[in-house]
């Protein structure tokens, strides 16, 4: 079975992956629901965790919930990342972390939103003062 090594780049396979670490690639085809697979688009190589599978492609994803899920044929992967967080624990494991992310990323924009929405009525009045003195 043939090994291939590469250095990843991104975080959307976080936490479990992170960028600049070094990950072996076996270079099988033999691909479940959960698994973590290289393969390649438009010249690029891609990093993502199989979704769904039918009997012409399959779909893969990322497990921080940024990117939209991507048909992939089964000629076009290159390999799987080999981890405990594969097959049916590693789609689990997606479910479970995909969701917090969204969630956490949600739950900090409506803080940032919130904060926003305050400091732009701190300004508004503060110019509405400035105007109001000037005008007098």
């Amino acid at each position: 079975m043939d090994v291939l090594f590469i250095k990843l780049t991104g975080g959307c396979m976080r936490p479990l992956l992170k960028n600049g670490r070094i990950i072996p690639i076996l270079c099988n085809k033999k691909i479940r629901l959960g698994d973590i697979v290289l393969y390649k688009k438009q010249n690029k190589l891609f990093l993502h965790r199989v979704v769904k599978i039918s009997s012409q492609k399959i779909i893969v994803e990322d497990d921080c919930g940024i990117t939209n899920c991507v048909g992939v044929s089964y000629n076009e992967v290159v390999g799987i990342y080999p981890t405990f967080f594969s097959g049916i624990v590693g789609f689990i494991y997606h479910i479970i972390t995909k969701n917090l992310y969204i969630l956490f990323r949600n739950f900090k924009n409506f803080f940032i939103f919130k904060n926003l929405h305050k400091y732009l009525s701190i300004l508004y009045k503060k110019a509405l003062n400035i105007f109001i003195i000037k005008k007098a």
